[in-house]
């Protein structure tokens, strides 16, 4: 009988303190904008975030994370709005009525 070999995640891993920081701002962007008075930093710590990643060339896991025009945190009853369909998935932010699409399945 063969030994299954236990995986276990890495401890260290190249980029780990931008890693950090993105969640950090990510994480700060979703509750300033559970106020409305501090939309104008929630919009700027996800612009940071979103600027911080380019610049090290590092892929924000949840596309659907930030609106892509006003870089609002997208959290579905506060600043956006939620719409499925057949295969699709509307993003639909409130803030600047900005509209996304994810598709469930591969297109033809």
């Amino acid at each position: 009988m063969k030994k299954k070999l236990k995986v276990h995640p890495p401890h260290n891993f190249p980029n780990k303190d931008v890693f950090e920081r993105i969640n950090f701002l990510a994480e700060a962007s979703k509750v300033a904008a559970q106020d409305p008075d501090l939309f104008g930093l929630a919009q700027y710590l996800g612009s940071e975030a979103n600027q911080t990643a380019q610049k090290s060339k590092i892929r924000i896991k949840p596309k659907q994370l930030f609106c892509k025009n006003c870089k609002t945190p997208l959290i579905p009853p506060l600043t956006a709005e939620i719409i499925k369909s057949h295969n699709i998935i509307h993003y639909k932010c409130k803030i600047c009525n900005e509209e996304r699409k994810k598709y469930l399945t591969k297109r033809d």
